[in-house]
């Protein structure tokens, strides 16, 4: 919905600067404010607006409140006694509103900011226990010199913060406004390009720049303002994966069946609360299907519009599925196909949109930049639907092969083995190391699945990336997202869901969905990540989940009889063609990426051999390890 910025410290941050980065977040309107604060710190919000609740001024940030809780014009150099500024939007504001109705407050607008502020005033930080949505935001108590941050329970809006010289704290809803606020260097960070090669991916908090790390999801953080330099932070956990997946279910499975069909469904209706035209980003898949389905109930077709990437630019068309889909709920049907002579000049505009450098997120660029272009501000997507039933791919197979194959077994010492004997002689050292790395992670669920997600084997880092070689990056521990021992009460499937959920879920697929959307000022949507409904998923066996005839059974069920066709088809997605696209058009471009990262980050890289290396008719698995280094180069050279 909007990009929000802000400064505690004796400094002067380039707030002009700050606005130009987070522009394109929230072209609608900006705000700042600033106040002198004691201890001669001085505080600054900055907030730019995307319009979707609330198209009043009334709903302009940043939003305050009076000592007797009456807004306060943007204008007004009257004291307040509670500012913030807030991203993202709050599914559950109108029942919050009802509530804080009955305890006495009168509301002047009719948006979900409002809620936020007075709901702090009445409940303090016990709000965000209340709270079902996706949101980053800092409020400022005045009475109490305390300046408060928060990010939702499974980090679908992003915030980053960092240390600045003079002890102070600089915050963002992207790196790259942190970077333009000229308190923070722009130092690169070689454990988290470490990681980057790994998994495709940097995993919070690391970020691609020294000292800037991302805010933890389901926390919020006092940041006490009286105490002077260095602000003491206090970071406070209100909700975790983790703690959900562990809470033991209280109903039978078939009690469970119509909760969960109830919490989807209100999940689905909240999320299509908007003042601004919306859509659903539509594949031939169960997800975005189901969504159609229910939100077409909800509101009627006349008011849903459906997206489809297909095309020259994707490894396989599913526009005509999508389209059999939307022509049977009656909804306008939008395809992205795009041309031979645009699609460079698109890839190239979504690599630049990535605030930073990932193998993944093109896909919804190309999609989001075309709902856009066609009207549309809010978009709902299925995005979370596969990580959160954990019922695709690798979370049956990885826990079959854990079970199969105990770490200290001896058939694990067999299977490591026979496998790189086998693969050296197939495919190569290469895909010896990256198998023997499978079967030595086999102990851990978490291990395992970044192994399964690697990008580049450790021998390739050592050789294109010679920092690595370093004691201190040789040395270093892979940072694992948990390591409970609670955890090990759980299914083996489950724990590998809770890894898929804690990683790849939140330092990838929403991290890069937020930033490729807000890029072209499309709101992106996750009904199936919505508080409520993850709680009920997590919360229940697998006995209750599982066990059907098809992945993700419980979804199966919701679909009407006709839209069950869509079960039987296989998994597809909005996978984009990499190799076609950099043996082609964008090869000169991966030149160029490959020159910067031999130039600015010491890497050593040969971009004709690595382009030979996926020839005609290969599978795209080694060219997405090579997007990555596109990707990181173009970011690179950005800088």
């Amino acid at each position: 919905m909007c990009g929000i910025a802000g400064y505690l410290g004796r400094g002067e941050m380039r707030n002009e600067s700050v606005l130009a980065a987070l522009r394109h977040r929230g072209p609608d309107g900006e705000g700042k404010w600033k106040a002198d604060q004691p201890n001669g710190l001085k505080l600054t919000l900055l907030h730019t607006r995307l319009k979707i609740i609330d198209l009043s001024e009334k709903a302009a940030q940043p939003m305050r409140l009076d000592s007797a809780l009456r807004l306060q014009s943007v204008h007004t150099t009257e004291a307040s006694r509670y500012i913030g500024v807030y991203n993202g939007e709050i599914f559950n504001f109108r029942e919050l509103r009802e509530d804080l109705i009955a305890r006495g407050h009168r509301f002047e607008g009719s948006g979900d900011t409002e809620v936020l502020l007075r709901g702090f005033a009445e409940w303090g930080v016990q709000l965000f226990q209340k709270l079902d949505g996706m949101f980053a935001l800092a409020i400022h108590d005045v009475a109490q010199q305390c300046l408060y941050l928060a990010r939702d329970h499974v980090g679908i809006k992003p915030l980053y913060h960092a240390r600045t010289p003079d002890g102070g704290i600089c915050f963002a809803s992207e790196t790259r406004a942190i970077l333009a606020s000229g308190l923070v260097e722009r130092s690169l960070n070689p454990v988290a390009i470490l990681d980057y090669l790994e998994s495709g991916g940097f995993r919070e908090p690391a970020t691609l720049y020294e000292g800037i790390r991302a805010f933890p999801a389901g926390h919020y953080a006092e940041i006490s303002i009286g105490d002077g330099l260095p602000v003491p932070i206090c970071f406070h956990r209100f909700w975790s994966v983790e703690e959900m997946a562990e809470a033991p279910p209280g109903y039978s499975g078939v009690d469970w069946r119509e909760l969960h069909r109830e919490h989807l469904v209100a999940s689905i209706r909240r999320q299509l609360t908007s003042d601004v035209p919306l859509g659903i980003f539509l594949s031939g898949g169960v997800d975005s299907t189901l969504l159609l389905e229910k939100a077409v109930e909800a509101e009627g077709a006349d008011r849903i519009r459906a997206f489809t990437l297909g095309g020259e630019l994707t490894e396989r068309d599913e526009i005509a599925a999508a389209r059999s889909t939307a022509a049977r709920l009656g909804v306008r049907h939008d395809t992205v196909s795009v041309s031979e002579s645009e699609r460079v000049s698109w890839v190239r505009h979504a690599l630049d949109s990535l605030d930073q450098p990932s193998a993944d997120g093109i896909n919804i660029a190309l999609v989001s930049r075309a709902a856009r272009a066609q009207g549309l501000t809010v978009a709902l997507s299925g995005t979370g639907a596969d990580e959160l039933h954990g019922d695709y791919g690798h979370p049956r197979s990885l826990a079959r092969l854990m079970r199969l194959f105990p770490k200290h077994a001896l058939g694990a010492s067999l299977m490591r083995g026979a496998g790189a004997m086998l693969s050296k002689v197939i495919r190569g050292d290469g895909r010896a190391a990256r198998i023997t790395s499978l079967i030595d992670s086999l102990e851990s669920a978490e291990e395992l699945v970044l192994e399964k997600r690697r990008y580049f084997a450790n021998t390739e880092i050592l050789r294109i990336f010679p920092p690595a070689r370093e004691p201190m990056l040789l040395e270093r521990q892979r940072r694992l997202v948990f390591n409970r021992e609670a955890l090990l009460s759980l299914g083996l499937r489950e724990q590998i869901r809770v890894a898929d959920l804690a990683g790849y879920l939140k330092n990838t697929l929403l991290r890069d969905g937020d930033a490729v959307s807000m890029a072209q000022g499309l709101e992106m949507r996750v009904p199936y990540l919505g508080r409520r409904y993850m709680e009920c998923v997590l919360g229940a066996p697998e006995k209750f989940t599982g066990a059907g005839s098809f992945p993700k059974p419980r979804l199966v069920d919701l679909l009407s009889p006709e839209g069950r066709v869509v079960a039987v088809r296989p998994k597809v997605g909005f996978n984009i063609d990499t190799r076609c696209l950099l043996t082609g058009p964008m090869r000169p471009l991966f030149m160029e990426a490959v020159e910067t990262l031999n130039g600015s980050a010491n890497f050593k890289l040969d971009g004709k051999a690595l382009l030979a290396s996926i020839p005609a008719g290969s599978d795209q698995r080694r060219a997405r390890r090579l997007w990555a280094l596109l990707s990181l180069g173009v970011c690179l050279a950005r800088r």
